[in-house]
């Protein structure tokens, strides 16, 4: 194979490895007497069966498509069929396929699931599948579908997507396959095919007559005399010759138990044939039952040759060891028609194109011929696929096998179709996705015509390379070398955007900078966590309530945990935590500043109209984490309906080739559940901003109004930044863009947020602190009289058996001074009776005293 850029390796017993196991069009491209296209850009994609990289490429994000596996059935234009359809889809449309034999491939000298037998087969083997029309293959591929398997070269159980050939007399048995439901008819494969009956040129010209059934019929010792019976090597050598090697028609016996030998009718150099008239054939001896011998094929091939002979009333009979009927296999029927040329025995045999082995004897003595029958008609061809189906052409009984004399009509020539499994159509069937990442497999093999002469143009060359190369070596290259110079005609059938090259569409800056913003973030919460920690027990910190502080930095950790993993890496699982921890974090974070602010706004205007009010710590953390919870069943439900999963977006730039834009992105199937998270932190963010509204004019020891706004206003820009920015406009970025953005505001919004809410408390404690560090009864004493002064509004929490175990508030309106108040407020005394006393502060203007007081 010089001057391919194929890899070919020296392999055991001196054989070339496959030249063709990178690609059948990247291997021609290192070759001066080919033309370089655009197609020729990147090896094969890979397979389940490719342990590495080195003889393929790995599928891309929108390319990951399930993998087909074709049928190979047992003649040669079927296996040429299956090498186009994996070359094209595995080569142009990135899409992984595999053969299905039939055979034992352990058997092969092949491990499970390995390359024998297909396109890309190191070793080359050429080999034919196992059965004509194995529908049951295609039926497994359905049942394992429908059980969420899926059919791989991997798979315990024979299973397949496509079946390349379906010739006339199949059409009943594809029919049934299609009402069943498991098989779509893949209309028709291009070229055209036919049957009959043919006798080598030597014999024509010796008996002309012949050539039409006319000569055939009725005269039974011409037919017994002019088409002997042949016999196998085995044979021969027991009744015939000891087989010693002067005899001329065997060197030497075959080899014992040796099948391939023994059952022989041609080995060339070894045995040249023979064929002897049987003793039931002798019309001396049986003058009424003598006939003579034609070769017949398997009857679940499309043969109705002994409905012919017997309603033709040509007394010819086959008399094979294949099926009911008694063909032969097709490696037989050549070794007949090879052993009939060495011989110059006439032979007549039913046969079929378009067929390799016909292009061995072109321009030979022993030239296939073709016979005349009767003219095919209508009714001919519908009795036939009515009532010739192939269960009844190899049924034991000979009246069921031999029919009407309605089916004796000669063949036409037809139209060959193909079959594909309903699993093929549903592997990758999403109606939610990207028309550019669904597999084009099902739709291209279905519309795909070959031109009516590819498998005359493809056997031709194929016969001429064989005289130089080896058989798998030849096939192979004339079937690579037909689609290099057919390339024009396959492209204009390929879907919109194929052949294609690829290019990630993500920015790294983007990338980096959603990283950088998630790592800072981390340390920004982490530091205020620290501040938080060492200034517990500072006066403000305590009036806020440090359990409310760390639930709020909780959720920031929270919230965080999504979007630094989405911006490492995004997958499935990291889609689905970053779904969960968005509206986790901002629902810890907000709910409860919301409930302490909501609590504090009623116990003041509770205890400025000197009112009782009943508080229950537990009911408060019912409510937060009845919230949690509602937000926790919430997604629960989402991710069991419709999970954020990592999506792939795609969009093609067209060029000299088609250029593939893709990249992944975080979503679910549905927007609705995307406006629904929207709408929930809305409302969180609505609640928050009435409380603020609500407590301007609370204590300012007690007042989140400030540092609450401030986080209310950055939740809300972030969210409003991300239903525009990336909601709105997400046609305008690419593949993860979308992802690393939102990643980005997320981080960034939630650090912002906490400095904003922090950082006032901070500023607040270090201004107490400064306060308290002077001389607090001076400051207190000496205030001017149009300021404010401090009052103390003193509320008692009472637990006792009157309120059934609910603390009573109770305010009333005392002066103190302030240091000794607030540190008495700090460390909540309890009188003899066991009630807690809280002291609540408040400014207010000096001419409002009374007022206050009332």
């Amino acid at each position: 194979m010089s001057g391919t850029s194929g890899i070919s390796r020296c392999m055991e017993g001196g054989r070339c490895s496959n030249p063709f196991q990178n690609g059948c069009l990247q291997a021609l491209s290192g070759r001066k007497d080919i033309k370089s296209i655009q197609h020729m850009i990147h090896k094969r994609v890979c397979t389940a069966q490719d342990r590495d990289d080195e003889n393929c490429h790995r599928p891309s994000l929108s390319t990951n498509h399930a993998e087909v596996r074709i049928a190979v059935q047992d003649w040669a234009s079927s296996l040429i069929s299956a090498w186009i359809y994996q070359i094209l889809l595995s080569e142009l449309l990135d899409i992984p396929v595999t053969l299905e034999f039939g055979l034992d491939k352990e058997k092969l000298g092949g491990t499970k699931g390995s390359f024998v037998g297909d396109f890309y087969d190191p070793s080359t083997e050429f080999i034919y599948g196992q059965k004509s029309y194995p529908f049951e293959y295609l039926k497994k591929a359905t049942s394992m579908m429908e059980n969420e398997e899926v059919c791989t070269s991997t798979s315990n159980e024979r299973c397949a997507h496509i079946l390349p050939e379906i010739w006339d007399g199949a059409d009943t048995d594809l029919q049934m396959a299609k009402d069943e439901g498991y098989v779509h008819d893949g209309s028709s494969v291009g070229y055209m095919g036919r049957m009959g009956f043919y006798m080598p040129k030597f014999t024509v010209e010796k008996d002309p007559s012949l050539i039409s059934y006319f000569g055939l019929r009725g005269d039974r010792r011409k037919m017994a005399e002019t088409f002997k019976a042949p016999i196998t090597w085995k044979q021969y050598c027991q009744d015939y010759s000891d087989c010693d090697a002067f005899d001329e028609v065997a060197n030497r016996p075959p080899i014992s138990n040796s099948t391939d030998e023994e059952n022989s009718y041609y080995v060339e150099g070894l045995y040249k044939g023979f064929f002897v008239q049987l003793e039931e054939n002798n019309c001396d001896i049986n003058p009424n039952t003598c006939k003579g011998h034609f070769v017949d094929g398997s009857c679940e091939w499309t043969t109705y040759a002994s409905t012919q002979m017997f309603y033709n009333n040509i007394s010819l009979a086959s008399y094979g060891s294949n099926g009911p009927n008694k063909g032969y296999t097709f490696s037989q029927m050549i070794q007949i028609w090879r052993a009939a040329q060495s011989t110059k025995s006439n032979v007549l045999m039913w046969f079929y194109t378009p067929e390799i082995d016909i292009y061995e004897f072109e321009g030979t003595d022993a030239e296939f011929q073709r016979v005349l029958f009767p003219v095919p008609s209508s009714e001919c061809q519908e009795y036939r696929k009515d009532f010739m189906t192939i269960e009844n052409r190899c049924s034991l009984n000979e009246t069921v096998r031999l029919g009407s004399d309605v089916a004796s009509c000669d063949y036409q020539s037809f139209a060959i179709k193909k079959a594909i499994s309903s699993a093929m159509r549903n592997n990758d069937d999403n109606e939610n996705m990207n028309p550019l990442l669904q597999s084009p497999a099902f739709d291209f093999i279905k519309t795909l015509r070959l031109p009516s002469l590819v498998m005359d143009d493809i056997f031709l060359s194929w016969k001429q390379l064989s005289k130089i190369r080896a058989n798998g070596h030849a096939a192979r290259e004339a079937t690579c070398l037909w689609i290099h110079n057919n390339i024009d005609v396959i492209t204009e059938q390929l879907p919109y955007g194929y052949p294609r090259e690829f290019a990630d569409a993500s920015s790294t800056t983007l990338h980096v900078s959603a990283m950088i913003f998630a790592i800072v973030a981390i340390l920004v919460i982490s530091f205020i966590t620290y501040i938080v920690h060492q200034w517990r027990e500072r006066l403000m910190l305590t009036l806020w309530n440090v359990d409310i502080l760390i639930w709020v930095l909780v959720g920031a950790y929270t919230a965080l945990i999504g979007s630094t993993l989405v911006a490492f890496r995004i997958s499935n699982v990291t889609c689905m935590i970053s779904s969960w921890t968005s509206i986790l974090g901002i629902t810890i974070q907000l709910v409860p500043i919301i409930i302490k602010i909501g609590t504090v706004n009623k116990l003041i205007r509770e205890a400025r109209m000197m009112r009782p009010f009943e508080l229950n710590p537990k009911v408060l953390d019912r409510y937060f984490l009845g919230s949690v919870l509602a937000i926790v069943i919430y997604l629960v439900i989402v991710t069991a309906i419709d999970p954020s999963k990592a999506r792939i977006s795609a969009k093609i730039v067209e060029g000299d080739l088609f250029t593939l834009t893709e990249g992944q992105y975080c979503s679910h199937s549905h927007e609705i559940w995307h406006t629904i998270d929207h709408a929930i932190c809305g409302i969180f963010i609505l609640i928050a901003s009435l409380l603020v509204f609500q407590s301007r004019d609370c204590f300012e020891e007690f007042n989140e109004g400030q540092g609450l706004s401030l986080m209310v206003y950055s939740f809300f820009v972030i969210q409003l930044l991300k239903i525009i920015v990336l909601d709105v406009t997400l046609s305008y970025f690419n593949g993860s863009e979308y992802s690393y953005i939102e990643s980005l505001l997320d981080s960034v919004g939630t650090m912002i947020a906490m400095c904003f809410y922090f950082g006032q408390k901070f500023i607040k404690v270090l201004s107490h602190f400064r306060l308290f560090s002077n001389n607090s009864q001076s400051s207190a004493s000496q205030r001017p009289s149009g300021g404010t002064c401090m009052r103390t509004m003193r509320v008692q929490v009472q637990t006792n058996s009157n309120t059934g175990g609910a603390a009573q508030i109770v305010g009333s309106s005392k002066e103190e001074e302030p240091d000794e108040f607030l540190m008495n407020s700090l460390n909540l005394p309890t009188n003899s009776e066991g009630d807690v006393s809280m002291s609540v502060v408040s400014n207010m203007s000096s001419e409002s005293d009374d007022e206050s007081s009332e």
